[in-house]
């Protein structure tokens, strides 16, 4: 027995240590574990942080913004909050293809980053549903020179033959049902369509006329002329009431301007005289084309339509409300169907912007 003295206390430390171990031990598995979770929650934070700066950038999107600079960066959309926040940014790849790159950040109570995560997601703008399905689309009633003011074959604009192809044409007039006759000749060819109603001159898919007005690039009213491109510094001059961009190519030109496509609102009568333009343009009154003044895209008209003098020419689509009584196409008037003109006025003025499918990815 006193050989064995001690052993008892051995016994007890060798306990204590190998409880101490298992504690320490399952402390030190508790603690990486909360750390673990703490870092998949701040990544997942910064990651819906991102999720929301490329939402937010789609939801501010302006017609504007489809006349970005090819391959600059710009800033778009920015938010915060007490644990995070975000920042995107929108680049444009080409004509209508959009980049947009968004950071979004966890923060800890100090205001230190905990956790960043990058997502880029390729967007395309919505065009503008603008019923374009003829040439010409009448509520009221219309009078022509001749039937040959209408031409519902499909005409790619001299010089876009690289930007589009030419389709299959559409009829040349549609109208509610109310007459439209011409002064001479055959009478026109007229496609009787009950879908054409008053919403067909006010709904335009993504927004409304109204909502359009209030997002015109540009108002104008009364008289207007000529119309022509212009350029300071080798840059398009978009703020000239008179430019509305370049439909011409060629000699006596403004390359410039070629892709200024702006949304013009009158919210009375217009009178255009001479010139050339293109783009979307609403009025909301009469309109009366003179001086031979060409147009190139999408005009919707909810007064009348009347020509004089030289008239003047639609190369796209024209829809014409006619509150107010008969349109008028005198002679020199024409309107001629362009998909490729309608569909580029369309897409430069689109009001929202939607992703491509399977174009997103976290980028780290």
């Amino acid at each position: 027995m006193r050989n064995e003295r001690g052993a008892a206390l051995l016994l007890a430390i060798v306990a204590l240590a190998a409880m101490g171990a298992m504690v320490a031990g399952t402390f030190l598995a508790g603690w990486l574990e909360l750390r673990s979770a703490d870092a998949a929650r701040d990544a997942a934070t910064a990651l819906e942080a991102a999720e929301t700066g490329v939402a937010q950038a789609a939801a501010a999107w302006e017609p504007g913004l489809n006349r970005l600079p090819v391959g600059v960066d710009s800033p778009i959309a920015v938010g915060s909050s007490a644990h995070g926040g975000y920042r995107a940014t929108l680049s444009r790849l080409g004509e209508s293809l959009f980049l947009v790159r968004a950071e979004g950040w966890r923060e800890g109570a100090a205001g230190a980053r905990l956790s960043r995560r990058l997502v880029g997601a390729f967007m395309r703008p919505l065009a503008l549903a603008v019923d374009h399905g003829s040439a010409l689309t009448l509520l009221g009633a219309a009078e022509l020179w001749s039937a040959a003011a209408v031409d519902g074959a499909d005409h790619v604009p001299a010089g876009w033959d690289s930007l589009c192809a030419t389709g299959a044409g559409v009829p040349p007039i549609r109208s509610a049902g109310p007459p439209v006759t011409a002064d001479s000749g055959p009478a026109p060819a007229v496609s009787t369509d009950p879908t054409v109603t008053a919403s067909t001159f006010t709904d335009f898919g993504t927004a409304t006329f109204d909502q359009l007005a209030g997002m015109a690039s540009r108002q104008v009213s009364g008289v207007v002329a000529p119309l022509g491109p212009s350029m300071v510094a080798g840059q398009c001059a978009e703020t000239v009431v008179s430019n509305w961009g370049e439909p011409a190519t060629g000699g006596g030109s403004v390359p410039a301007c070629a892709g200024f496509f702006p949304l013009v609102y009158s919210p009375g009568d217009l009178s255009l005289t001479g010139g050339r333009g293109q783009g979307l343009l609403l009025v909301r009154g009469d309109l009366d084309l003179s001086g031979g003044v060409a147009l190139s895209g999408v005009v919707v008209v909810l007064g009348r339509v009347t020509s004089s003098g030289a008239g003047g020419q639609v190369l796209g689509t024209l829809l014409v409300a006619g509150a107010g009584g008969v349109s008028r196409l005198g002679p020199g008037m024409t309107v001629s169907y362009s998909a490729c003109a309608v569909g580029r006025a369309l897409l430069a003025n689109a009001v929202r912007i939607g992703p491509v499918p399977g174009g997103w990815s976290q980028l780290y």
